[in-house]
């Protein structure tokens, strides 16, 4: 098991309009003014789509935002005293994560101007990637149903080679390196990195999510906000649809037949393997939304089963030792205590007696969700969001290497599978005034591995076959005829359990709070963010506990033995479970005949002593991201000149941070990622908690402006800090077999 803290400080100062982003919602923002340019206090702007009514009164600057959006398409009103136009713009599109900046110009007298779309660039965003809509992008371009078939269409996204189904290279980092998030819930498999379940032996097995019950999906593939981390390639944000005023329902069915496909390749090696040689999938879609009651409660309810058979089927291959057991040779016959292969392997003609037909593997996905929106009050949304993809594996060749077991046909190489995760949510946004609003939100992702043998035995690999191959061997010896011609291949069967089993539970509860504040031109964002993980993996192998004999000796290396009986004395240690065994056998009086000599049984995995105790781990991250624009409050143009006042203030403040770096010999441990904003930085960290701090140091802020504008640069660079505490990062454990 691994649990780990974290604690996430935002803090953010920019000029307005201010550049608040929520993690699941959308911001419109501007301002109103006359046509000379003055702002126009106390003008209602009113926005209107399918999920309800929002407004929001412009201030002594004509500044307005409308956070908590839900991404969708609106029309903007304004309304403003003092015989000034009526204004309108249809068909505002509010992207994830993003803002539509709308500035509006009123005209004195009465009549209504309607104007288009407003651009869809959020240009207060530093943020490289891409936002799709589901429904509207799925429709013009052939894509599958997955969720991680969507944004593997965005530039910058990759193959990521050998890291499994989904898990794409984004921004150079492997495709285990990202950080998946749906509904603000963080989906990344919290032990590998992957999207989905990701187990040992069956590698990435993906999500089930489909795109039937998401809205909007964000690729982030560099320069993302402070918020965002655990990932060093990219960050898939997306959320789950939510009922508007509008009822609507779907019910639709997908279904890619096998015989559709163009033929598979099948790959023919001499030691044997298995292929797919045939997939049918059955999706079936239902949908439906609406409002409990309109204008404040609404629901969004889908469920998505997708059925997936697989048809595989070993290489044909003859089994060299079914001639020598038939005949009698004695390494084959059970009845005696060493004799191995005689009713589970040397029976059948075949290596792998499946071969004959095609074995059909199938597996169902579960997937659904539910979300209730309530909007409580029109300052205040609270969200509570279920949704999943727990699915099943049949009794059956849910292994690759299941049809090469040479007992399958009575369970050798089977299991069943569990996997899959349930998530929840429950979200809570309020704006308590114009100039204040939060986020607060608990997340919880809970993923399971599970798998069962359909035979509780040890995985057996019978090498005699190769060994006498290896050996240049030709001939057998009968019983009855004597020396007779034996052509070997070097193919090794199995027979009974799956051998090594790995579970798993992975765990991930997170709990937000971010808080928004306007302070004149500026704004300050700042919280803090909890994250329990919880990652734990059970390995064991098929089959009884039996003891395992260790030696024991003196720390000087010489043998003990008490009982003087000339033997070394040994200790038994159980095993945790079962093991995998090979089969094998040695040279006997003659190299060019096979099987003349004794078998071997020789375990080479298995597990001592109790379960892995758990692993832990705790970290500490303070973020502060942020930017100042090059114009101090009131002042329009990008900057002014320091009075002789300002500027000793200016001096007396850095000189006061440069001689703190030396008396703490930058103690605090920031690490500035671009050098050019290190005062900027320095200035920050003098900050003290109270939000106070801006007013209070508006001086060094003018400092900073007229820097900038000095130098003829707009505005000072982004910057990014960061403050570690703890010797291990979350995620990335892995327990070898």
């Amino acid at each position: 098991m691994k649990s780990s803290v974290t604690c996430l400080l935002l803090v953010l100062l920019s000029a307005a309009p201010a550049a608040a982003q929520e993690l699941t919602t959308g911001t419109i923002a501007g301002k109103v003014t006359d046509p000379a340019g003055s702002p126009i206090a106390g003008a209602v702007v009113i926005v209107v789509s399918e999920s309800g009514t929002h407004t929001a009164t412009t201030d002594v600057n004509g500044s307005y935002i409308l956070p908590f959006l839900r991404p969708g398409v609106y029309t903007v009103r304004v309304e403003a005293p003092g015989g000034f136009t009526t204004a309108i713009k249809n068909d505002v599109a509010v992207a994830l994560n993003q803002r539509a900046v709308l500035n509006f110009t009123l005209e004195p007298g009465k009549k209504e101007t309607v104007t288009g779309a407003a651009p869809l660039i959020d240009v207060t965003s530093t943020a490289t990637g891409t936002n799709l809509k589901y429904d509207e992008f799925a429709g013009s371009i052939p894509l599958g149903r997955s969720f991680t078939d969507t944004y593997s269409v965005a530039p910058g996204v990759v193959s990521g080679l050998g890291t499994g189904q989904g898990n794409y290279a984004i921004g150079g980092a492997s495709g285990l390196e990202n950080s998946y998030l749906i509904d603000g819930v963080n989906i990344t498999n919290t032990g590998f990195g992957g999207i989905g379940s990701y187990n040992i032996v069956y590698g990435s097995l993906g999500t089930g999510v489909t795109s039937e019950f998401l809205d909007q999906v964000q690729i982030k593939t560099g320069g993302f906000e402070a918020e965002y981390g655990q990932a060093l390639g990219g960050i898939i944000n997306t959320i789950v649809k939510s009922g508007t005023n509008d009822f609507k329902g779907s019910v639709a069915w997908y279904a890619t037949p096998g015989g559709w496909r163009s033929a598979y390749t099948p790959v023919d090696l001499e030691t044997g393997t298995s292929n797919t040689l045939r997939q049918n999938v059955n999706d079936f879609a239902f949908s439906v939304g609406g409002p409990i009651k309109k204008d404040k409660l609404f629901y969004f309810l889908a469920y998505n089963p997708v059925i997936t058979t697989d048809g595989r089927r070993a290489n044909a291959l003859d089994n060299p030792a079914f001639v020598p057991a038939r005949a009698g040779v004695s390494v084959f016959d059970e009845s005696q205590t060493t004799g191995f292969g005689g009713s589970r392997y040397a029976a059948d003609p075949l290596a792998f007696p499946a071969s004959v037909e095609m074995i059909d593997r199938t597996r169902r996905a579960d997937n659904y969700a539910l979300k209730l929106s309530w909007q409580a009050t029109p300052s205040h949304q609270v969200e509570l969001t279920f949704f999943g993809d727990p699915a099943t594996g049949g009794a059956g060749p849910q292994r690759d290497t299941a049809p090469e077991f040479s007992d399958f046909a009575t369970g050798g190489g089977g299991s069943t599978i569990r996997f899959g995760s349930n998530n929840q949510s429950l979200k809570w946004n309020a704006v308590f005034s114009p100039r204040f609003f939060m986020e607060a939100q608990v997340a919880r992702h809970a993923g399971i591995f599970r798998e069962t043998s359909a035979v509780n035995d040890y995985r057996y690999r019978d090498l005699r076959n190769l060994l006498e191959f290896t050996r240049g061997a030709n001939s057998y010896d009968d019983p009855a005829l004597g020396i007779q011609p034996l052509t070997l291949t070097p193919v090794a069967p199995l027979s009974g359990g799956v051998g090594f089993i790995t579970n798993q539970d992975d765990n991930n509860t997170v709990y937000t709070v971010k808080l928004t504040s306007i302070l004149g031109r500026h704004e300050l964002k700042y919280g803090v963010e909890y994250d329990d993980i919880s990652y734990q993996e059970t390995p064991t192998y098929t089959g009884s506990s039996f003891d395992v004999q260790l030696p024991v000796s003196y720390t000087n290396g010489l043998p003990v033995d008490n009982n003087k009986d000339g033997v070394q004395d040994t200790i038994s240690i159980p095993t945790r479970g079962g093991a995998t065994v090979d089969v094998r056998n040695g040279v006997g009086a003659d190299a060019a005949v096979a099987f003349d000599s004794g078998n071997r049984f020789r375990v080479t995995r298995a597990r001592l002593g109790p379960a892995i105790p758990p692993t832990l781990s705790k970290e500490g991250d303070l973020f502060c991201p942020g930017h100042l624009d090059g114009a101090p409050e009131g002042d329009d143009q990008g900057g002014t000149a320091l009075d002789p006042g300002e500027r000793r203030r200016c001096r007396d403040l850095l000189a006061a941070v440069r001689d703190r770096d030396r008396a703490e010999g930058n103690a605090s441990r920031f690490r500035v990622l671009r050098s050019d904003s290190h005062l900027h930085t320095r200035f920050l960290d003098l900050l003290p908690q109270q939000l106070q701090v801006c007013r209070q140091h508006r001086a060094a802020r003018r400092c900073l402006v007229g820097r900038a504008r000095q130098r003829q640069e707009p505005r000072l660079p982004e910057f990014r800090t960061v403050l570690r505490a703890g010797a291990q990062r979350p995620g990335g454990a892995r327990l070898q077999q």
